[in-house]
């Protein structure tokens, strides 16, 4: 028993850094040859990996958004943990640059978020995405069993 505990601790600690293995598997079958797409170096407002995560349905499960290319094209896709898989949601789906010279973010639950002279208290954590160079841009916010753009 004594010789697993190591072996564990490197699974877990190797997991926790980069995406679940449902999150992965997903888009290792539906997306052959996908590659995260970081922050660009000019997204200072935003820097990761091309991915992060929140709990967007409010289920209080960790919830992912990846931000990823695949050949020419480029999306932003959202996953929502369920029992035990991961539900995907496409939340953009057009072409490599866009993504690549894109930010991705998190605005968090209690936020307020301004939209068309409106103000919206976040009820949940809500992925964020915008074009480098611009304040331009805006959130997914899951309701109704989908995400809206706003």
């Amino acid at each position: 028993m004594i010789l697993l505990l190591p072996l564990l601790g490197v699974t877990v600690a190797a997991v926790g850094q980069g995406l679940p293995k449902g999150v992965a598997d997903h888009l290792n079958r539906n997306y052959p040859g996908w590659k995260l797409a970081p922050s660009a170096a000019n997204c200072t407002m935003y820097s990761n990996g091309g991915y992060v995560s929140g709990d967007f349905d409010g289920d209080g499960r960790r919830d992912y958004a990846v931000k990823f290319t695949n050949g020419d094209k480029g999306f932003l896709i959202a996953f929502l943990k369920k029992r035990s898989h991961y539900k995907a949601f496409v939340l953009h789906d057009t072409d490599s640059s866009e993504v690549t010279n894109s930010g991705l973010g998190i605005w968090k639950k209690s936020e307020v978020f301004e939209y068309e002279d409106k103000q919206l208290r976040l009820r949940r954590d809500a992925p964020a995405d915008f074009p480098c160079e611009s304040d331009a841009g805006g959130i997914h916010y899951y309701q109704d069993g989908k995400f809206v753009g706003y």
